[in-house]
């Protein structure tokens, strides 16, 4: 990864966040954008050029994400318990509390990267009306670049319907 896609990332996602998520309660936009934003203020300036996609890089981003969240989701799993039941029913209050809080911070930093780096089309849930409100000012050329139909056909950004689903 470039500085330069660094940038480019960062941005998207803290957009991302302000943008996308402006209407959530729980979690609400502050609490993403703050999430997403201290995983920008954990990255290596130094190590960036290590970076290649989600799952490829030397220091998984998902693993860094994860770890992340697991500082901010406090101790719904972390003791073991030799009741089965209790086990389930707190293995079950992760699984919530991950995909209602720790997914939309997911989102913007895969959907960021994938975008900025190497698509990977692994964050569905998004169509160009909400690209165009991220970028109010206009859609930058680097992510209006390389998008395809289901059949493999290059197609124009700038022709989407907002509600043209996309896989970021």
């Amino acid at each position: 990864m470039t500085t330069e896609q660094l940038k480019r990332w960062k941005d998207f996602a803290l957009r991302m966040a302000r943008i996308v998520y402006k209407n959530n309660r729980r979690p609400d936009c502050e609490w993403i954008t703050e999430v997403v934003s201290d995983f920008f203020d954990g990255i290596d300036d130094g190590c960036i050029y290590e970076i290649i996609d989600w799952d490829s890089s030397p220091s998984y981003i998902c693993d860094k994400v994860t770890c992340l969240l697991d500082g901010y989701c406090g101790n719904l799993w972390i003791y073991e318990d030799d009741d089965d039941k209790r086990e389930a029913r707190r293995e079950r209050a992760f699984e919530q509390w991950d995909d209602q809080w720790g997914g939309p911070v997911r989102c913007c930093i895969r959907s960021g990267l994938d975008l900025a780096s190497s698509p990977s089309a692994g964050v569905v849930g998004f169509n160009a009306g909400h690209i165009r409100k991220i970028y109010p000012e206009g859609v930058p050329n680097w992510i209006k670049a390389e998008w395809f139909d289901k059949d493999e056909n290059k197609i124009n950004f700038d022709e989407m319907k907002d509600e043209t689903s996309l896989w970021l």
